[in-house]
């Protein structure tokens, strides 16, 4: 069964410009928004002043994804602007983001089979994963999402990847157990940022403030 992480909740549109503001979104970036709903913050991000190259919205609502869709037409926003009907757990391990084998030899035999998938496989083995080219966050410079902590939870293994370039701006509920690179509030929402350059820090990695 299809899972639902969170219902919708639209966000007000100060707050969606304060993500897009926190992020840094310009025109070279690429804006992913797990968990859409109806698209506003990619539709924000489309528009001037940040005009981004190119976004990428999936959720499960067929109706949010069709008024989405609607509301992009009419903006004229469609050509740069991608919806994706999927579960958020299927959409990220469609990445081929898997885990690492126990041993090196394993890891090596498992990266040679990816290689027959695709052309540019790595092991990433400080993050626990092999991702491959199939990675549909790859081209992600801007990651947003507005989900349960159950979500934050789930999707975590793969929000803590290195993606060099990359920004993850979340509303409400933080990535659990990884200290953020900065928070601000606005009409009693929160707003956390991460640079995932080098991958989220968990906490228990931070160095004790002297």
């Amino acid at each position: 069964m299809a899972r639902l992480y969170a219902p919708f909740v639209p966000t007000p549109e100060a707050v969606t410009h304060a993500m897009l503001s926190a992020a840094g979104c310009g025109t070279a970036d690429t804006v992913v928004d797990l968990g859409c709903g109806d698209a506003r913050l990619l539709l924000s991000a489309l528009s001037p002043p940040y005009s981004c190259k190119a976004a990428v919205g999936v959720d499960l609502d067929e109706a949010l994804l069709a008024q989405a869709r609607a509301t992009a037409d009419g903006l004229g926003l469609s050509p740069r602007l991608k919806l994706v009907h999927a579960e958020l757990l299927d959409y990220v391990s469609s990445a081929g983001v898997l885990p690492v084998q126990s041993t090196a030899d394993e890891a090596e035999e498992q990266e040679k089979e990816e290689q027959e998938k695709v052309a540019d496989n790595g092991i990433d083995t400080a993050a626990g994963t092999i991702r491959t080219a199939l990675d549909p966050l790859s081209e992600a410079t801007i990651i947003s999402c507005f989900l349960s902590p159950q979500a934050m939870e789930d999707l975590r293994p793969c929000l803590a990847l290195p993606r060099p370039g990359c920004r993850l701006v979340a509303l409400d509920f933080p990535v659990p157990g990884v200290h953020p690179n900065g928070c601000k509030s606005l009409m009693g929402m929160d707003i956390y940022m991460y640079d995932l350059g080098e991958g989220l820090v968990y906490d228990d990695q931070q160095t004790p403030q002297s």
